[in-house]
């Protein structure tokens, strides 16, 4: 699975860099193909980030990062690396083996 946060971040990046291109043109004809193009863009994030079929998710996936502290069944606290966020979870990186019930 890609990094999700890198390249979520590297297209807003690209749309806010189209966003502004556009505001300083006066072409009516580039500001149309960069608007279509922004829109192509935006469509690109929400597929990136939307569940597909056969995803245990059903909610939009959040690209965040950061390091938590997560907790076992048996209550045993392990820090874990965190990707993204979602109604239905998070996906978490860890050296510790956990149960996939």
């Amino acid at each position: 699975m890609p990094d999700l946060r890198s390249v979520d971040s590297r297209l807003a990046g690209l749309e806010d860099h189209l966003k502004s291109v556009r505001s300083r043109t006066s072409d009516d004809v580039l500001r149309r193909e960069l608007a279509m193009a922004l829109m192509e863009l935006s469509d690109t994030r929400l597929a990136l980030l939307a569940p597909v079929a056969g995803d245990k998710r059903t909610a939009m996936r959040v690209p965040l990062g950061g390091v938590l502290t997560g907790r076992t069944a048996s209550g045993d606290a392990f820090d874990c690396g965190l990707h993204d966020i979602s109604i239905g979870g998070a996906l978490i990186e860890t050296d510790l083996p956990l149960d996939k019930q």
